[in-house]
């Protein structure tokens, strides 16, 4: 008959026969069915019934009855079946439609109508309506006659998810019975079918429902969806699956298309329709014309947005008049959920995404890839069926996916477009990933959901994105030909490692830096000439691992051409890895893109960036994939029975199980016994530490500082001063037991009860703290209390720490810009917030070293992380503890080999669970079954015999992750069963752990919890820290780690199952962590071993090579200790090991992209060099970008990150700082000041009643008490007296003790006190800052300039800056608008202020620690304020003060101390009295009525105290005090007037005052002290020098000792100068005070960089009398004298200050001085009577100090001194340029004199 093959084969012949006759009986058609166009095919061809379903021999289980090719083919005799095994028997055919109900009657009659059952073929699909090949309907749905025959594997659905359903572990057991479970049945009823067939229309023959309204399809290769228009039905359409070759081009009339007819009921699934009419008759179209399908079919459909509907019309030549639109080729339907509805699109991530159609794109029947029937093949023929009918089930729906909405449009040109082949995935073995490069990648059609388009390169390619930097130069930039070469060269010298973007980069860096100008022997610069022949010599040179393709055409030409040969090739073997496509046209740019082919490299790229969606929806066939692996294992030559096994010695122990622990027990014994034994409680069960280590103090104290620099940097962003008080929330990821580890932590750290947030110490009460982000209601309404509370407390720094929630910051987008919140973000992957968008500022970040743990802790603890484990691969004296598992990596690649549509974690997790399942039986028999690793086969064995060997039951933990929950909780299921069934459910535990999910534990072992800690049976772990010492299996699920602790008691953690997701650092570093902990260890000579090791560094470069040095030293230190505590065994898959072990010193970080929340900024870039953290986060916000935008605005200055290797201390390090941080708070508002220890003056002869007021000839009849009562005095030298004690003396040398604190209170303070820059209330802030809302009180400063004609220094220029709000304190004048005065009220006239006295604040300490804030202690009222400053002070004192007026002192004054900045205040004030003085008299005004006193204060006092009558203290305002002092009779006839210092020890006596020296707070009545200067070259005693000479005037002076003021206590000295060293000498030695003074002339002194007359004060104060501390001099009887004022000579050594121009002195009759002291560098040379009168003993000591040499000689000559002094002439160590001071030092010899009166 012409058959090619010759003849034809009976058997086949009467099946064919059999089944033609059988449906031309159940035909209503008149036309037979085309039996001889079935057979009459080529030799490759199958019969064509797609109805027919062959039926193994004796019901042999389907699953064993396909041979298995290597490449997971299968054998043409069993197209339909799935498993190992060869066919045998060639199968019996069996009908899969109903039977005949009884004979058919040969005689006339009628014919009776039955109904069909309701197991009708129409009814038993939910997802599609046709039978495809290869996929059967479920058995229940099936005749009567094929009830009795398992469906294949891939058949068997569940409406359920497979953590639902009840068949967990049969999934990984065959032998368990593996009935199918039914399905859901349509979502529209079926219509009941009589023998004649349903006639309504809109329903098939069979009842299905075929309207467009309703229909969901799924269709086969080739065919699409097209829709029929009935007279009967106008409303609606009829859906038909029709062959796409039978159909014309859309847009096309002309275009070649096979004639005839090929269509499929999309309702029913009946296929293999011939004939138009037939197909018509099937599906009810009711025609009343001739049925042909250019008069029926009218429309594609398409799908928009999930919905199917009418596309365009179908270009028949007789309408080709109508406009043609865009037509889809395949119409896929996306995956329909349980309900039958269409589930939504999926978002893929950037990278690979499956390409599908959209909504329209064209039929794949163009003229250029059909294929006309060969002659002798019938016209009616299935083009489809020589394809489907030989591929294997589980290939075809792997290639299903749901529709992308990536996917562009193809154009209408076919030439712009490229079609993939139909069995493009089954030669490759894998889908093909295409990595779009240069160029546009052109639209995919046809079978797309065999290709993966990739972006992964393209970012290299484009232009303006690849230069190292902006403003890099073009000669720096490759062209797109080089660029192309070296992604070639790249890809290819990659081998089986998998590509990365990153890598490639580093190969584009180094082809633009490197200057040999070669790339493997090509030009550094590539032409588009040269670029064909250089990369088919690369792609020769690879062993065929690449190919190269050059076309000229178009890019879509040469991707259709390498596709069509991939899909040809005939062995997947044959295939290459990557086929690179050039396209290279003549007039326009170069086109570049790359066919991933290589299984193990488009499955990586694959698989890898799916997205956790797409993945959950790969798993949907777990349970047909299970079973496939299952029945493999069952009976390949290499696999063992292992549920034989199980169960024959699970019967063998006969109901009795293994003991839980103590190996004195017997072998086996009573599950009952089992469940009763208790462990007794262990003492030595380790707790987690919860004690502070240094580096955690450290990084607490850094994030301090940080947040200290935000407020000073600027006070609108953060101001400390406003906060009373610290609030917190704890932000974690969704996952339950990190909660409870964070609420663990924060109740052991007893912060809340340390900042005051709770009042009861209990574990609950910290959970209003902790919120988990996810979206349940608790959550929500927690943080809306949050918020709450954050608006109405004002006055609380809430602190807000994000951790570990990357940069995930919904919900508190309300708060981000509020005042009173500081975010704080703690990560241990920091890429996500490390961008060039992020909201933290690069300084705002802290991290926490592990070299910081080594350095500050004492104890043997350390950190054993990432880098560590990295360490230990180089390892030489034992196995390092990162390890691969070679051998599980080659049983999986081996397996995926054979079922190439098998996702790898499938394949992965099935092998795994089976190795740990034959590693437990081994373990339980003790015998040696094949199909477990090493490394497996010895974690177990550690996990079941440790329990046995200690008597209290501990062992170690196995950590198994499995990142899909869907295999986990399989695998949970499985080895449970297994541990139960060998008799092991008493030794070991398996736990299933998830972020949603609590831990639990089963009694037995719960209660051995208990029973270790003692503690009740209410308790329940809680975390997993609390599982310490449990033997168990932990399986960790879920996509993601969360940074949860593990306990001690981990021994390995399994990782071999985590290859996707690895693809970047964060992944990688979040699954090490978990195996991250601090270990105790013990050194061993580590110093030898260093030197053994080679390990030493080279003690020249120790400062160059400081960082590799602490990690060379790390390293070793971890090498060479023995341990107590050995860190866990880490087995990582190949991939990662790969990654790690490449790169050992932490370079791996350069090799993989940061995170998957990011992207890069260019292709192009320079390479990370560095490991250290500031570097690659540097790097990081430079070169990469976050992948979504950031909700904040950027740098925001109130948000911090803290970051550090993982479980390093973090969490301890933020509870840390927000103690701290609240105790800096309360200190701010707790001021610490000065308790001063007094004693009791000489009493008064004339007492006055408390409080009132002094009267003025009572003070002057006072004596002048000279005791120095203030503490901060307590370095000088006692003014002697007569009744100075022995005690006195005593008491004040050992009061002044190196570096001991003076005494000190805390005060808190309030609205009566001072306050520097850091308080900040709305009362204040105009007083402060000048904030205001009204434009006429912008805030403008004008310098005014000030010159002072002093005698002494000459004429010298100050300056005020006067800010605008202080113009009206001054008077200028009209016309140039200079500065006259400051203006003076008159006595006796009311003033428009509150106080009269104008107030001079000396700036000593820092200007944001002075208390310059007297808003509040003022009560309000005005005043007149200047701060008073040094020149170089002044830009800090403007920007923390802008509202204050400043006087600039000149630029002398900058090397001065405070007796210079008092003398400048004076002389300024004296000459400003003068001014006003002189104005009021032009004015008619009494000169001499202008107001005389100023208050000259400190910057340090805080607050006033007055005592009242009865004795009690009230505290009032400066204001009120001020006032009152003013308001006294007779306070302009007083010279100096002052107030007492505070001190808790101080008794207010019946005196009222006191006459005594005045510092801190002084009214200078600048009139009679006209005469009298401070004096300017004094430095810490300027006060009692003054006041001493001011009374040595006789002017009164006078203390009021119930007024007392408080000083705040500063460790900073009165800004002293520094002392240091001239560059231009040498150092020899420390400078110390004996080294101050050198002999005239002497060059080899080091000579010093510090004002003379500072280092002549420290040197008469330090080492100048100390010659008389060593002799047996009485100093208490003998002091030392003091010429014109008062000079200290230190602690011990009293003086007795006196002047010769105050008359003769009664204490000098009968004295005989230890010393003399002369300085005539402000005073005048005392007269020569008034020094021969003064008696010394013998060896007293001279110091004459003169301004230089001259002077001194000149005072020598006219005192006379050579007469009875020894002198010796010195000078201060000081350069030229300043000017260095004379210093005559003699020793009275009383042989000197008496030897010249007996000359005379």
């Amino acid at each position: 008959m012409g058959n090619s093959q010759g003849q034809l084969k009976s058997s086949r012949f009467e099946n064919a026969l059999h089944m033609s006759i059988e449906q031309s009986l159940r035909s209503s058609s008149a036309t037979p069915h085309p039996l001889f166009s079935q057979l009459y095919l080529e030799k490759d061809i199958k019969v064509g019934l797609p109805e027919v379903l062959p039926v193994p021999p004796d019901h042999v289980d389907p699953c064993r009855q396909v041979a298995i090719s290597p490449r997971g083919s299968t054998q043409q005799e069993s197209v339909h079946q799935r498993g190992p095994g060869p066919p045998q028997v060639p199968p019996r055919l069996v009908s899969p439609l109903p039977p005949i109900p009884g004979p058919i009657p040969l005689v006339h009659g009628p014919i009776q109508r039955v109904v069909l059952p309701p197991s009708s073929l129409a009814q038993s699909y939910h997802q599609q309506r046709y039978i495809i090949p290869g996929q059967f309907p479920p058995p229940h749905a099936m005749p009567p006659l094929m009830c009795n025959v398992p469906p294949p594997p891939s058949l068997r659905h569940s409406d359920k998810p497979p953590t639902q359903q009840h068949h967990h572990s049969r999934l990984l057991s065959p032998k368990e019975e593996r009935s199918p479970r039914g399905q859901r049945s349509s979502a529209s009823p079926a219509r009941p079918a009589t023998l004649e067939g349903c006639q309504d229309v809109g329903f098939c023959k069979a009842g299905a429902d075929i309207r467009l309204s309703s229909i969901h399809a799924k269709l086969p290769d080739r065919f699409v969806l097209v829709g029929a228009t009935s007279p009967y039905l106008p409303e609606d359409t009829l859906v038909a699956a029709v062959d796409g070759r039978f159909l014309p081009l859309p847009g096309n009339a002309q275009s070649l298309h096979l004639t005839g007819f090929s269509g499929d009921c999309v309702g029913c699934g009946k296929r293999g329709f011939r004939y138009f009419s037939e197909f018509a008759n099937h599906i009810n179209l009711k025609v009343v014309s001739e049925a042909k399908k250019e008069n029926h079919l009218r429309y594609y459909i398409t799908l928009r947005q999930g919905r199917m509907v009418k596309g365009a019309l179908i270009p028949w030549q007789d309408a080709a008049a109508r406009e043609p639109r865009m037509l889809p080729a395949v119409v896929e339907v996306p995956p329909q959920s349980g309900d039958g509805r269409t589930s939504p699109d999926r978002e893929h991530p950037q990278g690979i995404s499956d390409i599908h159609v959209k909504e329209e794109s064209d039929p794949p029947g163009s003229s250029k890839d059909l294929k006309q029937p060969p002659k002798k093949r019938h016209r009616f023929h299935n083009l489809d069926e020589e394809k489907q009918a030989g591929e294997s089930p589980v290939k075809r729906r792997m290639h299903s996916h749901p529709p992308s909405p990536e996917v562009k449009l193809p154009p209408s040109n076919a030439k712009d477009s490229a079609f993939v082949p139909a069995n493009l995935a089954d030669c490759c073995g894998t889908k093909v990933a295409i990595l779009e490069c240069c160029g546009s990648l052109p639209s995919l059609h046809g079978h797309v959901s065999d290709v993966s388009v990739s972006a992964l390169f393209r970012r290299s390619f484009l232009r303006g994105t690849n230069e190292l930097s902006e403003g890099a130069q073009t000669e720096n930039t490759l062209n797109q030909p080089t660029r192309i070469l070296l992604l070639i060269k790249y890809l290819l010298q990659l081998g089986p490692r998998l590509p990365y973007c990153e890598g490639f980069a580093a190969a584009l860096t180094r082809a633009v830096t490197e200057t040999d100008g070669s790339l493997g022997g090509t030009s550094s610069v590539v032409t588009r000439e040269q670029l064909p022949s250089l990369a088919k010599l690369s792609a020769d040179a690879s062993h065929g691992s690449g190919r190269v393709v050059v076309t000229q055409d178009s890019l879509a030409a040469g991707l259709t051409e390498v596709l069509q040969s991939l899909a040809s090739s005939l062995s997947a073997d044959r295939c290459p890895d990557y086929t690179f496509i050039v396209c290279d046209p003549e007039h326009d740019e170069l086109q570049f893109c790359v066919v991933v082919s290589g299984p193990l490299q488009a499955r990586a790229l694959i698989e890898g960036s799916t997205s956790s969606a797409d993945r959950a929806n790969q798993h949907s066939t777990i349970a047909e994939d299970i079973l496939l692996l299952a029945s493999h294992f069952d009976k390949s030559c290499q696999g063992i029975e292992l549920d034989d096994l199980i169960a024959k010695f699970s019967a063998h122990l006969d109901g009795k199980v293994f003991p839980p622990f103590n190996s004195a027990l017997p072998a086996k014994i009573d599950e009952s016994e089992a469940s009763e034994m208790k462990p007794t409680p262990y003492e030595d069960l380790h707790e987690r530490d919860t004690s502070l280590h240094p580096h955690q103090i450290r990084a607490a104290m850094m994030l301090l500082s940080r947040v200290c620099s935000i407020a000073d940097r600027d006070r609108s962003s953060l101001d400390l001063g406003r906060f009373t008080e610290v609030g917190l929330l704890i932000v974690t990821p969704p996952s339950e037991v990190l909660y409870e580890q964070t609420v663990d932590r924060l109740h052991s750290s007893r912060i809340l009860l340390d900042v005051n947030l709770v009042s009861m110490d209990s574990r609950d009460a910290g959970k209003p703290f902790v919120m988990k982000l996810d979206d349940r209601t608790g959550s929500q309404s927690q943080l809306e209390d949050f918020v709450a509370n954050v608006r109405s407390k004002a006055e609380t720094l809430f602190v807000v720490v994000l951790d570990s929630v990357g940069s995930d910051q919904s919900g508190f987008q309300e708060i981000a810009d509020v005042p009173n919140v500081l975010f704080l973000h703690v990560s241990s992957t920091p890429y996500s917030l490390q961008t060039r968008n992020t909201p933290i500022p690069r300084e705002n970040e802290i991290h926490m070293d592990k070299h910081q743990y080594v350095e500050g802790d004492s104890s043997h603890s350390r950190y054993f992380g990432i880098r560590d484990y990295q360490a230990s691969l180089g390892w030489t004296n034992q196995t390092p503890l990162l390890q691969s598992d070679e051998t599980f990596e080659l049983m999986a690649e081996s397996l995926l080999k054979s079922y190439p549509d098998l996702h790898s974690r499938i394949a992965g997790t099935y092998l795994l669970v089976r190795q740990y399942s034959v590693a437990i039986l081994n373990a339980a028999t003790g015998q040696n079954h094949r199909g477990a690793t090493d490394a497996t086969m010895v974690t177990v064995q550690d996990l079941i015999a440790s329990p046995l060997a200690d008597k209290h039951g501990r062992g170690p933990m196995v950590l198994l992750r499995i990142p899909s929950p869907q295999l986990a909780a399989l695998a949970y299921q499985r080895l449970r069963q297994v541990r139960d069934r060998l008799g092991l459910s008493y030794r070991f535990e398996v736990i299933l752990a998830g972020p949603d999910r609590a831990v639990e534990v089963h009694q037995h072992f719960l209660q051995r919890l208990q029973a270790w800690r003692g503690l009740p049976s209410s308790w329940a772990p809680a975390t997993y820290e609390d599982l310490e010492g449990l033997p168990c299996i932990l399986i960790l699920t879920d996509e993601h780690t969360h940074g949860e602790s593990m306990p001690k008691s981990l021994k390995v953690v399994d990782l071999r199952l985590v290859n996707e997701g690895m693809f970047d650092l964060a992944g990688l570093e979040c699954e090490l962590g978990l195996a991250s902990s601090h270990v105790t260890r013990t050194p061993v000579d580590a110093r030898s071993t260093e030197r053994c090791d080679g390990d030493e560094t080279g003690t020249g470069d120790e400062s160059t090579k400081r960082h590799e040095k602490s990690e060379q030293d790390a390293t070793t230190a971890t090498r060479r200790m023995e341990a107590d505590e050995e860190p866990p065994l880490v087995l990582v898959s190949r991939q990662a090991f790969v990654v790690l072990n490449e790169a050992q010193s932490g370079g791996y970080a350069c090799s993989l992209p940061p995170c998957n929340d990011t992207r890069w900024m260019a292709g192009l870039r320079p390479p990370l060099t560095s490991s250290s953290s500031e570097d690659r986060s540097s790097y990081y916000r430079e070169w990469t970008e976050s992948s979504h935008e950031m909700p904040d605005t950027m740098n925001h200055p109130r948000r911090l990150l803290l970051y550090g290797p993982p479980q390093i201390g973090k969490t301890g390090a933020y509870l840390h700082f927000c103690r701290v941080l609240h105790h800096m708070l309360v200190k701010l508002q707790e001021v610490e000041v000065d308790d001063d220890h007094r004693t009791t003056g000489p009493s008064n002869p004339d007492p006055a009643p408390l409080g009132g007021p002094p009267d003025l000839s009572r003070v002057e009849r006072m004596t002048f008490d000279t005791t120095i009562y203030q503490e901060r005095y307590k370095h000088c030298s006692l003014i002697w007296h007569p009744g100075m004690s022995k005690q006195d003396l005593t008491r004040r040398a050992t009061s002044d003790v190196q570096g001991k604190k003076n005494s000190t209170v805390l005060v808190k303070a309030t609205k009566l006190t001072s306050h520097n820059s850091f308080h900040s209330c709305e009362e204040c802030q105009s007083y402060c800052t000048g904030d205001s809302t009204k434009e006429s009180e912008i805030l403008t400063t004008r310098i005014h300039e000030f010159r002072i004609c002093d005698p002494l220094l000459g004429e010298v220029s100050c300056q005020f800056i006067i800010p605008s709000q202080q113009e009206s304190n001054f008077i200028f004048e009209n016309e140039t608008g200079s500065l006259c005065s400051l203006h003076l009220p008159v006595t006796g006239q009311e003033n428009k202020q509150a106080v009269k006295s104008p107030m001079f604040m000396l700036m000593r300490n820092l200007p944001e620690q002075s208390l310059a804030n007297l808003y509040h202690v003022m009560d309000g009222c005005r005043h007149t304020l200047v701060l008073v400053c040094k020149e170089k002070d002044t830009d800090a004192i403007r920007k923390q003060w802008p509202c204050h007026t400043v006087l600039v002192l000149p630029l002398l004054a900058n090397s001065m101390g405070g007796g210079g900045l008092k003398y400048f205040v004076k002389r300024v004030a004296t000459q400003n009295l003068r001014a006003e003085r002189l104005r009021y008299q032009t004015l008619g005004v009494d000169p001499g009525s202008v107001w005389p006193l100023i208050l000259i204060m400190e910057d340090w006092l805080f607050s006033w105290r007055k005592t009242d009558m009865s004795r009690s203290e009230v505290e009032v305002s400066l204001n009120s005090v001020i006032c009152h002092v003013e308001a006294l009779p007779d306070i302009t006839q007083f010279a100096l007037m002052g107030v007492d210092q505070w001190s808790t020890r101080s008794k207010v006596t019946q005196r009222d005052c006191r006459k005594s020296f005045v510092d801190n707070m002084v009214f200078l009545n600048v009139e009679l002290t006209e005469d009298v200067q401070y004096n300017p070259y004094e430095f810490f005693h300027e006060d009692i020098d003054f006041s001493w000479r001011v009374h040595n005037r006789q002017l009164p002076i006078c203390t009021l000792a119930y007024l007392q003021v408080m000083v705040k206590s500063t460790l900073r000295e009165l800004n002293p100068p520094d002392i240091i060293v001239h560059p231009s000498t040498l150092s020899r030695g420390p400078i110390t005070a004996d080294r101050f003074l050198v002999l005239p002339g002497a060059d080899d002194c080091a000579l010093l960089l510090a004002p003379p007359h500072f280092v002549v004060e420290k040197y008469l104060s330090d080492v100048a009398f100390q010659g008389l501390l060593s002799s047996s001099m009485d100093l208490l009887h003998h002091p030392v004298l003091v010429m014109e004022g008062y000079i200290s000579l230190g602690p011990k050594i009293p003086v007795f200050p006196v002047s010769s121009t105050a008359g003769p002195v009664s204490e000098l009759e009968g004295m005989a001085f230890s010393g003399l002291v002369i300085d005539t560098c402000l005073h005048p040379v005392p007269s020569k009577q008034f020094i021969q009168q003064s008696r010394f003993i013998d060896a007293a000591q001279l110091v004459l100090i003169s301004p230089d040499g001259n002077s001194a000689r000149t005072a020598v000559m006219e005192l006379d001194l050579e007469r009875n002094w020894q002198l010796e002439t010195l000078q201060t160590a000081n350069t030229r340029e300043d000017g260095p001071m004379a210093v005559i030092r003699g020793t009275y010899r009383t042989e000197l004199s008496l030897g010249i009166v007996g000359q005379l």
